[in-house]
């Protein structure tokens, strides 16, 4: 049996390194205010104590009764407990766009055109499909 020798790609190298950083760190975002919510260190705005009676309701009846916000409303209450955690949330599903930032400043570098446009495109198409430009939808 042999063995190929393989060697990664600069790019593959460099995506690599920024996704096991921004992981790392998305993950212990997640722990450490998942600890400031489960210790009561930080005041959640949903009670723990009314969470049971919340569970089986309709959303619109839950956003309501609770007072929970809709859309992009929870950038509001990262200072509470129950949206704390958002921040590695957030964190961890913009890895793939700020891998494709260091891929850019990467392949510029290097001067690999080819490569830097696609990078160019997708990055361009993550902030299109995230701005519900081209099909508003509304939460």
């Amino acid at each position: 049996m042999t063995q190929l020798d393989y060697k990664n790609s600069s790019f593959q190298n460099t995506y690599a390194q920024i996704l096991n950083w921004g992981s790392a760190l998305g993950l212990i975002c997640m722990l450490i205010t998942f600890a400031l919510y489960a210790f009561g260190i930080l005041e959640p705005l949903v009670s723990f104590e009314k969470l049971p009676e919340y569970w089986s309701l309709p959303l619109s009846e839950y956003l309501e009764k609770s007072g929970a916000p809709a859309g992009w409303g929870w950038v509001e209450n990262l200072s509470r407990g129950d949206y704390s955690n958002y921040i590695g949330i957030a964190i961890l599903t913009s890895m793939t766009f700020v891998c494709y930032i260091g891929l850019f400043f990467d392949q510029i570098r290097q001067r690999k055109i080819l490569i830097t446009i696609l990078v160019v495109i997708e990055l361009v198409l993550f902030i299109v499909a995230s701005s519900n430009l081209l099909f508003p939808v509304g939460h």
